[in-house]
Formats: structure tokens, sequence, C-alpha cells
């Protein structure tokens, strides 16, 4: 996944934060964003989103992640089909072909703000199938020109179309599931 936001730190910015972190200078939310830069540093450490998460939720903070597909909106259908997406939307065509109705990636928020956790969990937000015409394997085997693993080989010999994106996590602990499929009803 693509960062949004990257951390690049000049030798006096890291050794500021180090000296924060070292002196323990200013509040406990000043140290902990030292940290938390000096990890995203892409000099340094280069740690991803959800690493440093993980690690700071070891420290007693409570961390969940939703990771929804592509978001596709009913206006968005043409685009999926491969024709021309809505006007001025140039943004390129996921390869997986995983997406979320955005109904589907509401209750999936929605349920994450009420299920009690503690520590760090992950959460994928897919509907059941893809926006794709071809089997899912057989297009992922030759958009990659390699064999690729499947895990549930059944799943993809009952249902072709499946997504390669699994809400097993979502569904377990969240009590969730998609109700959108493709290609939504006209």
């Amino acid at each position: 996944m693509r960062k949004m936001y990257v951390v690049r730190l000049t030798d006096q910015e890291r050794v500021g934060l180090q000296s924060v972190i070292k002196k323990l200078k200013g509040t406990g939310q000043k140290v902990r964003r030292a940290q938390i830069l000096l990890k995203a540093d892409t000099d340094g450490p280069n740690w991803t989103d959800e690493r440093i998460a993980e690690a700071f939720s070891r420290r007693g903070m409570e961390v969940l992640v939703i990771r929804p597909c592509f978001v596709a909106f009913p206006e968005m259908a043409d685009f999926m089909a491969g024709r021309p997406g809505p006007a001025g939307r140039a943004e390129p065509m996921p390869y997986l072909r995983a997406y979320v109705g955005p109904q589907d990636c509401a209750r999936g928020f929605a349920a994450a703000a009420t299920v009690d956790y503690a520590g760090f969990e992950i959460f994928f937000l897919a509907a059941d199938d893809v926006f794709a015409t071809e089997a899912t394997v057989p297009r992922l085997q030759a958009l990659y020109g390699a064999t690729i693993p499947v895990r549930d080989p059944a799943l993809y010999e009952r249902f072709p179309r499946a997504s390669p994106v699994s809400h097993a996590a979502a569904r377990a602990r969240l009590g969730w599931s998609p109700t959108t499929s493709w290609p939504p009803a006209p």
C-alpha cells in the first residue's frame, strides 16, 4: 500500500528526536510522536504504518486497522467494467479487482467502532467477488506471469470469481459480511 505521508528526516532532526526520547523532554505524547517519526524515517528503519501500530499496541495502546478494498460507488460501474470512468477521475484500475460497496464499508467501520478489542488487529473489508468477468486465479497468474499460491483451492473451484482478499477476520470478530456483488443491479 502506498504511503500517504513519507517521513524523511535530516540528521539534525534525527538527533533532536533522539534527544527528546533520551531525556524525556516534553509530554508523553511528544515522546511517543518522536519514537514514531524515527521508526517511520525512510532513511532509518522505514517501518510500515502497521508495524509501528503493532509495536505501540504492545505498550498498552489499542490499535485496530481497517483495510477496505477499492470502494466502488454505483456511478463507477462503467469504470469497473473497463469503460471510461466518471468525468475528471483518472485513477488506475486496481489489479486485484477486489472491491467493497460504500454501504458495506460504512457498516464495517461502524462494527469496528463497537467491538471490544485490545492490542492490535487488522480487518480487511472486501466483497465476496471481484469486478472482473474472468476467473480470479487464472487472471492473477496471467497478470503476474507466475503460479500463485492459493490458500483455499475449493473456494475458487466453487466460486471462480471469488475475491483474493479475505474478510474472514471481519466476519469472525466484527460480525461483518458484505452485501454487494458485481455486477451491480441495474
